[in-house]
C-alpha cells in the first residue's frame, strides 16, 4: 500500500463516447497521488483505444494508468480485478460516465486524514440527465451529521450506494474483505462494498457536491424498459442485498431483522410491477382523463410514474414533504410541496398516494391540509379501480 495514493477503479463496458469527460475530470484534480485501474470489461466499441490514447497525458501529470481487459463479465468482476491490483491507501470506484469535480479526491482524502476512525467518506453531488447536460440538479439524498452510522439508512433506502458518493479507506476494506474480493454479481458492484463498511465505521459526510451523476436510458441500471426485465432486475438486486447482509458479522437476531426489512422492500417493488404488468393490458379508453399528481417520489413514485406516461395519461407532478428535493425533477416532472400544488395545480388534479409505508401518514397529512377524499387516493385502489376489485386496498 503507497502512502497517500488514491486508486480510481473503473469498469468500463462500451463507454467510448464518455471517455474524453472522464480523463479530463481526472486530470483536472487538485490531488496529486493518483492512479488508474481501468478495466476494459469486453467492450466492442472503441473503448481502448481511446483510453491508451491520453497514456502519454496521463504519465505527463504524475497519474499512473493501469489498463486491463476481460471478456464480458460485468461490473463486479471487472471491479474485482481493480481491487486486486490496486496500491492506494484509498480507494474510489468511479463510473466511466460519471464526472468528479476539480476537488473532489482532495477533499474525501482531507476528510479521511482528518477523520481515522471513519472508514468511508462520502458528499452530496450533481444529478444531470443525458439530454440537458448544463441543467445541474442536488442528486436526492439524505444528509447526516459530519460523522455517522449510515447502514440503517443504506437499508431503508435514504442513502445511495452508487460508486460516484463515496471515497474508501483501503485498510479498512482489507480488514473486511481479506481476499479484496466483493461478492461476484452482474447486478452491481455498489452494495456488496459500501455495506459490510458502513455497517462496522463510521461514515464520514462532506455537504459540498463533489462528483456528478450522469442519468440516460441506456446505462447497465436503466436500460431495462420491459416489467419482465425490470422483474428480473429487481431480483438480481434483492439477491445482492441479501447475500451480502447475511455475510456481515453481525448477531443472528439483528440479521434477520435486517434480511426482513430487504425482503419486504423488494416484494413490495416486485408486487407493484405485477400490478403494472395488468395494467399495460387495460385498454386506455376507460382510463379517466383527467390530470395527476404522485405524491412521492421513491420508488413507487417513480413506477408509477412510468405506468402513467406510458398510458400517455397527464402528470403534474409529484409531491414530496422533503423540501430539498423541491424543484428537481423525475420524468422532467416538478418536485413541489403541498403548498406550491395547492397554489399552482387545479384542483381537478387527482393526487395518487404512493407509498405503502407512509400511506397513513400522507393520507393525514392531506386531510390535514383540507384536501377532500375525492381529491386523493391511494395508488393500488387507484389501479384497481381498472383492473378489478379482486382484492381490497384499505
Amino acid at each position: 500500500m503507497i502512502n497517500d495514493m488514491v486508486s480510481i477503479i473503473t469498469a468500463c463496458y462500451n463507454g467510448e463516447r464518455f471517455i474524453e469527460n472522464y480523463v479530463r475530470s481526472v486530470l483536472s484534480q487538485t490531488y496529486d497521488s493518483i492512479e488508474i485501474i481501468f478495466i476494459n470489461d469486453g467492450s466492442t466499441d472503441n473503448s481502448a483505444e481511446q483510453i491508451k490514447k491520453h497514456a502519454g497525458e496521463f504519465t505527463q501529470r504524475g497519474i499512473v494508468l493501469k489498463y486491463f481487459y476481460q471478456k464480458n463479465q460485468g461490473q463486479a468482476a471487472a471491479t474485482n480485478v481493480g481491487l486486486s491490483h490496486m496500491t492506494g491507501e484509498y480507494f474510489c470506484l468511479f463510473d466511466i460516465d460519471d464526472l468528479l469535480e476539480p476537488d473532489c479526491i482532495e477533499e474525501r482524502v482531507r476528510f479521511l486524514k482528518e477523520h481515522p476512525q471513519c472508514g468511508l467518506v462520502r458528499s452530496n453531488v450533481w444529478r444531470i440527465s443525458e439530454d440537458q447536460p448544463d441543467k445541474r440538479m442536488h442528486f436526492l439524498n439524505k444528509e447526516t451529521t459530519e460523522e455517522a452510522w449510515i447502514f440503517d439508512d443504506l437499508v431503508d433506502n435514504k442513502i445511495n450506494a452508487f460508486p460516484i458518493f463515496y471515497l474508501y479507506s483501503t485498510a479498512a476494506f482489507y480488514k473486511i474483505f481479506p481476499d479484496m474480493q466483493i461478492y461476484n454479481s452482474r447486478y452491481t458492484q455498489d452494495v456488496q462494498l459500501v455495506l459490510p463498511l458502513a455497517y462496522h465505521y463510521k461514515c464520514g459526510f462532506i455537504k459540498k457536491c463533489l462528483g456528478t451523476y450522469l442519468c440516460h436510458d441506456d446505462s447497465h441500471s436503466h436500460k431495462y424498459n420491459s416489467v419482465e426485465e425490470r422483474l428480473e432486475l429487481w431480483r438480481g438486486w434483492e439477491k445482492v442485498w441479501l447475500y451480502t447482509v447475511e455475510n456481515i458479522n453481525t448477531g443472528r437476531h439483528i440479521r434477520d431483522i435486517y434480511l426482513t426489512k430487504i425482503k419486504k422492500r423488494f416484494l413490495n417493488i416486485k408486487q407493484f410491477l405485477l400490478l403494472e404488468l395488468l395494467w399495460n393490458n387495460i385498454d386506455n379508453d376507460i382510463i379517466s382523463s383527467r390530470n395527476y399528481a404522485i405524491f412521492g417520489s421513491g420508488d413507487e413514485g417513480k413506477i408509477l410514474a412510468n405506468m402513467l406516461l406510458k398510458k400517455k395519461l397527464n402528470l403534474d407532478c409529484f409531491i414530496d414533504n422533503d423540501i430539498c428535493r423541491h424543484g428537481m425533477r423525475l420524468y422532467d416532472k416538478k418536485i413541489v410541496g403541498l403548498d406550491e400544488f395547492k397554489t399552482k395545480f387545479s384542483q381537478d388534479t387527482l393526487i395518487l398516494v404512493a407509498s405503502d409505508k407512509y400511506k397513513s401518514e400522507m393520507i393525514a397529512q392531506l386531510k390535514a391540509n383540507r384536501f377532500d377524499e375525492g381529491q386523493y387516493i391511494y395508488y393500488k385502489k387507484f389501479i384497481f379501480q381498472f383492473i378489478g376489485d379482486c382484492m381490497e386496498w384499505n
